[in-house]
């Protein structure tokens, strides 16, 4: 589970971990202070929050920690004035920094993107962000966060003269490359099911994805677009080279990540794929046209409901990641237009374990899927015309075979 928040007493091991990650590494751009006492740092950060370290050169701060499946993977400053000291001149708004294990994976640009929010939040519409000219990655994760160049200046740190690039971003003018998601979109998604250090192994010693797969993940993990999560897909590659599906039918295609995938798992395959948000049409046939070299995806835009009740091909395959609530609308247009035999896969039922509590527990605003997936259950799982089986990998597949060519849902 990831999440980005303030230090707890439960986080000692964790921080002391990450502490020494970063010592070790002896990252020339990163000052890293030896903290023992974790007790009395809590203490501090505490007491950051309501007055600056020091009454001349600092001022309010707080610290935010990204940290997932119970490590930390980076950290956050944002401090909330500069009149003091050097903050203008130096140190800027913000500052953050990443543990060595987790760079390039997105997390920079996430804590960044937290941060921001948070200075909205508080009013405050100009951030500045500062960066030593040569650290290009830096530079690069602010100038994709809306960083605007206003000057690079010098400045002398321990007798030597270092240039620092000065970055100003306007938060009535910056925006995300992708507006459909943000980073608390789709919460429930984001609860893994099972203990943290089991999907952490399966996360990392299963077999990585390499190529144009690798890169459109990053691009999803750095924009917070929804896909499906590495368990999900070692599965579904082992999957669909074991059955080998001649058409496969996708409702839900975001940015084109999971029909790649599968048309890549299925060589011989044609793939249909169902996408209702403009946005992510566009971004997805930009995927299909430098990546499905062998024109095996056809994409469709339009609601899905509508889509399917007009398609007129029979399927051997189908997969559904799209509006949860709608999932037992549009089965039973797919079931028509499968095979016998055919295998239905329906992501993300688990609602981060959800669907297990009453109703009264669950949220207002989730309740409307709590119910669409309750029907869902109740129509298939123990429907005598299917076979239907719960898998816990990402949060939650439901897998479906048609036995028979007619299929009541009730």
């Amino acid at each position: 589970m990831v999440v980005i928040r303030t230090l707890g007493k439960q986080d000692e091991g964790a921080f002391d971990n990450y502490q020494q990650a970063l010592l070790a590494d002896h990252n020339p751009f990163l000052y890293v202070p030896a903290q023992t006492d974790f007790k009395a740092y809590l203490a501090k950060l505490a007491q950051y929050e309501l007055k600056p370290s020091h009454p001349d050169d600092s001022t309010a701060t707080t610290y935010y920690y990204f940290t997932e499946t119970g490590e930390i993977a980076g950290r956050i400053s944002c401090r909330w004035q500069l009149e003091k000291g050097n903050l203008r001149k130096v140190d800027g708004h913000i500052g953050y920094e990443t543990a060595p294990k987790y760079r390039k994976r997105g997390i920079a640009t996430a804590l960044l993107r937290f941060a921001l929010e948070k200075y909205r939040q508080r009013g405050i519409l100009d951030v500045l962000i500062t960066a030593v000219e040569g650290n290009e990655a830096s530079r690069k994760t602010i100038e994709k966060a809306g960083g605007q160049l206003d000057a690079i200046i010098n400045f002398e740190e321990n007798g030597k003269i270092e240039r620092l690039a000065h970055y100003w971003i306007h938060l009535d003018q910056a925006e995300k490359t992708v507006k459909s998601y943000g980073v608390n979109a789709n919460p429930n998604m984001r609860r893994p099911v099972v203990k943290p250090e089991l999907v952490e192994m399966m996360r990392t010693e299963q077999k990585q994805l390499t190529g144009f797969l690798a890169e459109i993940a990053q691009f999803a993990h750095d924009e917070n677009v929804p896909i499906i999560p590495h368990e999900t897909v070692v599965y579904f590659q082992f999957l669909l080279q074991a059955l080998q599906p001649q058409k496969i039918l996708e409702v839900g295609t975001a940015i084109g990540f999971s029909a790649l995938m599968m048309a890549q798992a299925s060589p011989s395959a044609t793939l249909t794929t169902i996408e209702r948000n403009p946005e992510m049409v566009a971004l997805a046939q930009e995927n299909f046209d430098k990546f499905d070299q062998d024109h095996q995806i056809q994409l469709i835009q339009g609601e899905a409901v509508d889509v399917l009740a007009n398609l007129t091909e029979t399927y051997d395959f189908a997969f559904m990641d799209s509006a949860k609530s709608k999932y037992i609308v549009f089965l039973p247009e797919i079931l028509n237009r499968l095979s016998v035999g055919g295998i239905v896969v329906i992501d993300d039922v688990f609602q981060g374990g959800d669907v297990a509590k009453p109703l009264e527990e669950i949220k207002r605003n989730q309740r409307s899927i709590y119910r669409g997936l309750r029907k869902l259950f109740e129509a298939t799982l123990k429907n005598p015309s299917l076979t239907a089986t719960l898998l816990p990998l990402g949060d939650g597949l439901l897998m479906i075979r048609k036995n028979n060519e007619q299929v009541d849902l009730g």
